[in-house]
């Protein structure tokens, strides 16, 4: 299976209360402190998702050694954003989740 085939995600409740997909930015290092900045790769896509983006979407970033953006997620609402970023930037991804709320039995 492919690393950018969509895979389901459980959670109590949504990510900021509205995300429905969670993308994975690709980096050098799994430790966002070691790893160089990413800010320039995604400035490209940070344009067209403030111009092209039927729903809302939010980039997560952390800061690096350096006190450099490294950006580590993407969090958007409609599955149409989604398969554009995909389309056009795949080369970034690393990984591509659906969240799915589950239920949790709490009458035990």
């Amino acid at each position: 299976m492919s690393k950018l085939s969509l895979k389901t995600l459980e959670r109590k409740n949504l990510p900021y209360g509205k995300f429905k997909f969670m993308v994975l930015f690709k980096r050098e290092a799994h430790r966002v402190w070691r790893c160089d900045s990413n800010a320039g790769l995604i400035e490209e896509m940070r344009g067209m998702l403030r111009t092209t983006c039927r729903g809302s979407f939010k980039l997560v970033y952390e800061v690096n050694s350096r006190g450099r953006r490294v950006y580590t997620h993407l969090y958007l609402t409609e599955a149409m954003d989604l398969a554009l970023i995909k389309l056009t930037h795949s080369e970034k991804m690393f990984k591509i989740y659906k969240i799915k709320v589950c239920q949790t039995d709490e009458s035990v």
